[in-house]
């Protein structure tokens, strides 16, 4: 009678999609070799694919990480570019880190690699970093307009002198 149970039991099957782990490290990291032995301990009950990637390989990666190693990402595109963790990092904040990558639905038709970071992440990045850049161009345009106008009417260019006139009649 067992065997006929255990025979008509649903079948219940766990596959369990491998999950990609990239550890963002440099050597001689005595907290990168901590989140390092966890994640060993651990992968057998996440099913973890764990990169290593050593940050003074890249000089992009090394300015983006330098002061916040060891950083775990997972490398799948699970929780995009919000799913990082930064030093220090405990067993228990990893746990729950991969809990939720774990139960967050892998992206649907992405075409573009999933390292890129969308567009408007990429302009807010640049213009939080250039700031100071873009002002300075803004009013060297803004200042020096002026004084090419008489320039160009000097020399007969009244379609490029007349739109500057124009636009400095309202200021």
């Amino acid at each position: 009678m067992s065997e006929l149970r255990q025979a008509q039991a649903p079948i219940i099957s766990h596959n369990k999609v491998e999950m990609r782990i990239k550890v963002y490290s440099k050597p001689g990291c005595h907290l990168c070799e901590e989140v390092l032995r966890i994640l060993d301990r651990i992968t057998p009950q996440y099913d973890l694919q764990v990169e290593e990637i050593n940050i003074l390989e890249d000089v992009e990666l090394y300015n983006a990480y330098k002061e916040l190693i060891p950083v775990v990402e997972a490398g799948d595109g699970r929780l995009g570019s919000l799913g990082r963790l930064v030093a220090p990092i405990d067993e228990a904040e990893l746990r729950v880190y991969l809990e939720i990558a774990r139960r967050t639905p892998l992206p649907q038709g992405i075409t573009l690699p999933l390292e890129h970071e969308p567009r408007m992440d990429r302009m807010a990045t640049y213009i939080s970093r250039h700031w100071l850049r873009l002002v300075s161009i803004s009013l060297a345009i803004f200042v020096g307009l002026p004084w090419l106008a008489p320039i160009f009417a000097a020399l007969g260019w009244w379609n490029l002198a007349d739109p500057i006139y124009t636009a400095y009649a309202v200021t």
